[in-house]
Parts: C-alpha cells; sequence; structure tokens
C-alpha cells in the first residue's frame, strides 16, 4: 500500500488494507485523516489504487478471501470489490462474498430478535444484561447489521447472577456449551470470565450465547465488572425498542480489552470496532478510560491497539489520547508484521510464544505477568505432555465433557 508505511504483505494483504481504509474514510470527519484528506479523496484514492493493483499484480483469490475470513473483513471487502470493475475479479469470487454478506445479516438479524426475547426474560428476573460486541456495534457504529462480522450473542452482566442466568437459559430452550456438572461451574466461576449456551432446533446449532463478567481468564488481570461500567450505560435503540447499552467509551474500553488483553490483537477487524468509536470523538470521556486502563494495568496496552488504529484505518485518534511513546511503537511495529503474515502462522509454538511475549511487554505489574507465564507454560505442558486419549478420560469423569476428536 502506498506511503502506508507497511511491510511486504502480499497483494492480498494490500487489498485488505485497501478495503479496511475505503470503508473507514467515513470515519475521517471534521479534521480528516492523518494527511488531512477528506473522505471522498480517501476513499478514490483507496479505490483506485485496488483497481489498479488489480489490473498489474497477480492475485490469489482464494487467498485473499481466507484472509479476509481470518481478519473478519469480508464485509469491507465486499465493498471494495463490488466499486471495481476490472474483469480480472473473477465472477465466482464477487458471488461467494456477496453470499457471505446475505448470510452473515440472515444471522444478524436472528440474533437481534433472540437478543430481544432472551432480555426481556433476563430482565423479568431481575437480571441486567447487557448486549456486547457483535450485532450492537454493528448496527450503532457501521450502521449495518451486515457490516460487521458476528457470530454470537454476547452479554455482559454481574457474577452474581450467574445461577439465576444458568438456570432461566435451561428454561428457555438453551444447552452449556461444554458442561453444567457441579465441579465444571466451580471450575468456571473461578478461572473463567464468561459462561457461554448453544441453542439447537431440529438437531441444528442456531444461536450461541455468551455471558461475560469480566474479560479473558482470571490470569489476564481484566476484571471490569459492570458496577465500573454503569456510568457509561445509556439508552439505545434496537429493534425499534429502548435498551440499555453501553456507551461510546465503554465500548471502546472493552473492545481494547477483548482484541488485545484477552486475544492477541491480529484481526484487521479490531482496529475497525476501534476507529469507529472516534467518529464522535466529543463523546469519548478520555479521561476515564485512560484511568480505566491505568486501573486494569493495560496503558500501553491501550497505546499500542490506538497506535495499530491509526496505521490499519488512517482514522485519527484524539490528541488527549495520543500517549504513544517509542516502546509502544516498537510493540505495533511488532505486531503488525505479524499481521502481515499469513494466517496460518497464527496458531502453533512459535505464535503461542510471540503472543504471550506481546501480552507481557503490554501489561503492568510482575505478579500479573507472572501469572500469565504460569499458565501459559502450565497450559502447554498439560495439552503435550497428556495423551489424548487419557485427557478424554479425565474431562469426561471430572467435568462431564465429552470432547469431539
Amino acid at each position: 500500500m502506498r506511503g502506508a508505511g507497511f511491510g511486504s504483505g502480499g497483494a492480498e494483504f494490500e487489498l485488505l488494507l485497501l478495503a479496511v481504509r475505503h470503508d473507514c474514510a467515513v470515519l475521517a470527519t471534521g479534521q480528516g485523516d492523518q494527511t488531512g484528506r477528506g473522505p471522498e479523496e480517501i476513499r478514490g484514492e483507496s479505490l483506485r489504487e485496488a483497481g489498479e493493483l488489480v489490473e498489474s499484480r497477480a492475485v490469489d483469490w482464494d487467498e485473499l478471501y481466507g484472509r479476509a475470513r481470518a481478519h473478519r473483513v469480508r464485509p469491507q471487502l465486499a465493498e471494495l470489490i463490488r466499486l471495481i470493475s476490472s474483469s480480472r475479479v473473477p465472477g465466482d469470487f464477487r458471488e461467494r462474498l456477496d453470499d457471505y454478506i446475505r448470510e452473515n445479516l440472515s444471522l444478524q438479524l436472528r440474533t437481534v430478535a433472540e437478543f430481544s426475547r432472551l432480555w426481556r426474560i433476563l430482565e423479568g428476573a431481575g437480571v441486567a444484561a447487557m448486549p456486547f460486541k457483535g450485532f450492537w456495534l454493528a448496527q450503532e457504529y457501521y450502521g449495518d447489521l451486515a457490516a460487521r462480522e458476528s457470530g454470537d450473542l454476547d452479554l455482559y452482566f454481574h457474577f452474581r447472577d450467574f445461577d439465576r442466568v444458568v438456570a432461566l437459559m435451561a428454561a428457555n430452550g438453551y444447552t452449556a456449551e461444554v458442561s453444567t456438572s457441579p465441579a465444571f461451574i466451580k471450575k468456571i466461576k473461578r478461572v473463567s470470565a464468561e459462561y457461554n449456551f448453544e441453542r439447537y432446533e431440529q438437531g441444528e446449532k442456531v444461536l450461541h450465547a455468551e455471558f461475560h463478567w469480566r474479560i479473558g481468564s482470571a490470569y489476564h488481570g481484566l476484571d471490569m465488572t459492570l458496577d465500573e461500567l454503569t456510568p457509561h450505560v445509556v439508552t439505545g435503540l434496537i429493534d425499534g425498542r429502548h435498551y440499555p447499552v453501553f456507551d461510546a467509551s465503554a465500548n471502546l474500553l472493552l473492545a481494547v480489552m477483548h482484541h488485545g488483553g484477552k486475544d492477541p490483537l491480529l484481526e484487521l477487524k479490531y482496529f475497525c470496532d476501534i476507529a469507529r468509536f472516534f467518529r464522535c470523538a466529543d463523546d469519548i470521556d478520555a479521561r476515564w478510560v485512560l484511568e480505566m486502563a491505568r486501573r486494569h494495568r493495560m496503558e500501553r496496552l491501550l497505546e499500542v491497539a490506538l497506535i495499530l488504529t491509526e496505521r490499519v484505518t488512517g482514522v485519527k485518534v484524539p490528541e488527549v489520547m495520543r500517549r504513544f511513546d517509542a516502546a509502544a511503537e516498537r510493540i505495533a511495529d511488532g505486531r503488525m508484521r505479524i499481521i502481515e503474515g499469513s494466517p496460518g502462522t497464527w496458531t502453533g509454538g512459535r505464535a503461542d510464544w510471540q503472543n504471550l511475549l506481546f501480552h507481557l511487554r503490554t501489561r503492568r505489574g510482575f505478579g500479573l505477568r507472572a501469572r500469565m507465564v504460569y499458565e501459559s507454560a502450565r497450559s502447554v505442558a498439560v495439552t503435550r505432555l497428556s495423551p489424548d486419549r487419557l485427557m478424554k478420560a479425565y474431562l469426561k469423569r471430572r467435568y462431564s465433557i465429552e470432547r469431539a476428536g
């Protein structure tokens, strides 16, 4: 991508970046992007560069689709591809993207309807639950349910309501994703951050619902409670009805925690999410976000996430949050090199080490980082040293888990 300062990710990755820039150009209002260009200029240049790239370079269309799926930016790529008139874009590739967009819209509409049903059930039982990620970001910040890839219904709730949620979900057509054994639930309460359910119709899974009471496992140190988020709960309109939802400040903080604190900040979709919270930058309570980042020992993580958001999307971060230093820039450089690479390199022993190092470098506190190292080493040891047959037998006996494979 010309002038973007990226390494060599191949023609396929360059097209994804152009798709993201083209899509996020609408966010460059007022002061424009980092170079001062307005939305129409950014979109025009992105489209022109994409057209030239398709005409002048060999594109592996299967590889491009695979990367778009891994980065979860197929809606952004589909929008760009629709505007490229070149005959070098295969017709079946266009159809493949369009088919996915229709499937995604159908899933999101089904998820919205199910959210409304579940919210009424939970609210009637006195359980507060806020939509988190998923369809709510697509509707409120992307402006189109089909414009953001998502497969789950995510809800944030109070941990004190855990047992009531389990009972309510079981009574309303859901089964636990893994197990409902007392031993397993006891473990989940102690070490996890979410408990997941699935709904089946005629033997086919139609919805996956996740209830979060913090971000990541206990050793991630991201114990962001709903009580802490309550000052940033507002009223939102979903399917013609009003519901309590998180505002842009809370969504920004949760996105950084989830995408970079729990996950290793690899997908282009993550930066599309973060960029959209700055569309109305005046609505961001920067002081609160920075204070929460400090409280949860993730100031460096926030810096790196914002640096990469600017690099990937071109959207300018508000000055009050631009507290970037050389160390954060170096971490962002390393993460960008991995993002540019093949998604096939995102898993495996080397990737696990790189991701652990990323988490260690972006969090603060000796005790927290020591716990991360311990838990990572323990996970590797259990995975590599325990025979699969023995592990299956243990999980079945201890937690009533029937592991496939």
